[in-house]
């Protein structure tokens, strides 16, 4: 569901990601540590780390 929602924005936009690192990593592939986060540009299935 989730998923779906991603690939239906319009290319252009990142999505910033925080939530649990369980929904991070089924999204990404990326193990993201506790207060972790991941810039998500689902059009090219891009992740990067952020950290605070």
């Amino acid at each position: 569901m989730l998923n779906d929602k991603l690939f239906k924005l319009p290319a252009v936009n990142t999505v910033l990601m925080v939530t649990h690192q369980v929904v991070i990593q089924a999204i990404t592939g990326r193990s993201v540590p506790s207060g972790g986060g991941v810039i998500y540009t689902p059009a090219q299935a891009h992740s990067t780390d952020l950290t605070f």
